[in-house]
């Protein structure tokens, strides 16, 4: 991943915030598809799958404001581009 932040006046690039609520949500489909589907994933699999999850978590929490700021930002974005079509 990207290294660590070392000072807070630099800011978080945008393709990293995207790639990180991308990656959360291709990770959050497959867990629940997993649990809709009957035959279970194989063992290897299912540990990487809980390591995964588990590391994007971690990162989500470190950069909670970020995401947060982008996630407004990018629905304001949709929405005016929506907006726009509209007309």
């Amino acid at each position: 991943m990207i290294q660590k932040q070392l000072s807070i006046s630099e800011l978080v690039p945008v393709f990293f915030m995207k790639s990180l609520v991308n990656l959360e949500a291709s990770v959050n489909n497959t867990i629940q598809k997993e649990k809709e589907a009957k035959k279970k994933m194989n063992p290897s699999n299912a540990k990487a799958l809980t390591a995964m999850k588990q590391k994007i978590k971690r990162v989500m929490k470190e950069y909670e404001s970020n995401v947060k700021k982008y996630q407004e930002v990018s629905a304001s974005i949709v929405s005016s581009f929506q907006f726009s079509l509209d007309r």
